[in-house]
């Protein structure tokens, strides 16, 4: 059992093994010490990089690679008169000579919840049922949805801590095919340690997060399918290059949405950039807003431009207490819980959802926020299994996706004065969004005619062999074989 921390993140930060700057209002990210990123044209320019980097720091080596992409991670040392902002210098110099193409430090990321130290809490009173009933569901009209679309054939890969795929919430929903960027175990399950990564007194807090929003991810798109990105250790922590990495595989691997609930306050190009190009693959990247109820310093990828950031509401859609607000967020999501006069959550209002080991636990943050709108945009995402296609072109699918969203998205201002404009367009409403679109396809029916026959095996029978993303790959494993024909006689009208 966990209990909810009252420290003020404040506190924390001077606890910290790490520097924190202070500026615009809140905390920044770290820059993680003696790591910068590179993106060049070819191997060629890279050489010429290191061969000029080289004569000022000792140990400059490519500690690691983005395949396809040609991002590579750095590694270097500093002598005595030198710091990252030298070697920063460097690359600055090494871009205006066009040897790369962009270069900057690797930077810190974390769950929003991570930086306030808040935590899930797991009683009694907290199980499937309550789970169930939430009052998120009912906010955002999911009952009305589901009798529209329940996510069949979409994927929602889940960039955080891992998952536990075990948990009876999540049976059958998470993909065996998971990737790892932390640790040695697979993405598919989610493991604590002693650590105390930052020194406050907690370890492995945020331990069970990646397990919390695929469960809010599958309450939401329940037939959706979720694939599990370890990008965190288990108190939350993460750098922006090896975040970068795994959305770039994501992307190789055709989801249909990334979940971020996590940020950056450092705007980097190489997050930036996978952001770009999962919006000009039919992607969508979400992202948290954060949890310390400020403006600034903006949290990424929530505010870069091609990502749709998250705001936090709560039963009543008022911004909730601890969410961040920036002009630059698409959209808010409920994402808060009220406690009791004895300290436990209240169940009628509080965010509920699954913990590893089979648990239920409470939780509140931007985080969360982020789950349901990922698992909307799932929603919507499976009414239309046709796009791309003429009339929507494969880098217009986000745009088509999010409008549904955004076009019947209740009003938050007259709520929030004091925040007008800075929570998105307003807080989503499944229910409306779906009824903008036709019902799902059903399952098995490849050729969208309407029914599961001969023809779907044609069409099936066509894609044999490796098909990652595509519609006859039923089963999600990159692969079109017998599985999946066994999937579709199953489905025989």
């Amino acid at each position: 059992m966990h209990a909810r921390s009252l420290i003020p993140f404040g506190f924390l930060a001077l606890l910290a093994p790490v520097a924190v700057a202070w500026a615009g209002g809140g905390p920044q990210d770290p820059a993680i010490d003696g790591e910068a990123s590179i993106r060049v044209v070819d191997d060629a320019h890279l050489q010429q990089c290191l061969a000029q980097l080289a004569k000022q720091f000792p140990a400059v080596a490519v500690l690691d690679t983005v395949p396809g992409r040609n991002i590579h991670l750095l590694g270097y040392s500093l002598n005595g008169r030198q710091s990252d902002d030298t070697f920063l210098q460097a690359l600055t110099v090494l871009q205006a000579k066009q040897t790369i193409l962009w270069g900057e430090l690797n930077y810190g990321a974390q769950t929003a919840e991570g930086k306030t130290d808040s935590l899930w809490v797991s009683y009694s009173g907290i199980g499937g049922s309550q789970y169930e009933s939430q009052y998120a569901w009912s906010v955002i009209g999911l009952s009305a949805a589901h009798d529209r679309t329940t996510g069949y054939g979409t994927v929602v890969a889940v960039l955080d801590t891992g998952i536990d795929a075990s948990h009876p919430a999540l049976a059958g929903r998470v993909l065996p095919l998971g990737y790892s960027v932390v640790g040695k175990l697979p993405a598919t399950v989610e493991v604590a340690d002693s650590i105390d990564v930052d020194g406050d007194g907690n370890p492995a807090e945020m331990f069970g997060h990646g397990t919390f929003v695929a469960g809010l991810i599958a309450g939401v798109a329940p037939d959706a399918k979720l694939l599990a990105v370890r990008v965190l250790d288990d108190d939350g922590y993460g750098d922006l290059y090896r975040i970068t990495k795994a959305m770039f595989w994501a992307i190789d691997q055709k989801v249909d949405v990334i979940n971020m609930s996590l940020g950056s306050t450092y705007k980097g190009a190489g997050m930036e950039e996978a952001a770009i190009e999962a919006w000009s693959a039919g992607i969508a990247v979400v992202g948290a807003a954060g949890n310390l109820n400020l403006e600034k310093p903006r949290e990424y990828p929530a505010c870069d431009s091609h990502a749709i950031g998250v705001a936090a509401t709560d039963e009543l859609d008022l911004k909730a207490p601890f969410s961040n607000y920036n002009d630059k967020l698409a959209l808010s999501a409920p994402g808060d819980t009220k406690f009791l006069p004895n300290g436990e959550a209240d169940p009628t209002k509080s965010m509920i959802s699954a913990i590893p080991g089979g648990g239920w636990a409470t939780w509140e943050g931007t985080s969360l926020s982020t789950a349901l709108v990922s698992g909307t945009l799932a929603l919507v995402r499976a009414q239309h299994p046709e796009w791309p296609n003429t009339s929507v072109p494969i880098d217009q699918v986000v745009d088509q996706t999010l409008w549904a969203l955004a076009s019947t998205a209740e009003p938050l201002n007259g709520n929030n004065p004091q925040y007008e404009d800075l929570l998105g367009v307003g807080r989503i409403s499944a229910g409306a969004a779906a009824a903008l679109g036709p019902i799902q396809p059903k399952p098995g029916d490849i050729d969208l005619n309407g029914v599961v026959g001969a023809s779907d095996i044609a069409v099936l029978l066509g894609a044999w062999g490796q098909c990652v993303g595509c519609a006859a790959d039923l089963n999600h494993d990159g692969m079109v074989n017998a599985m999946d024909l066994s999937i579709l006689l199953g489905l025989w009208d």
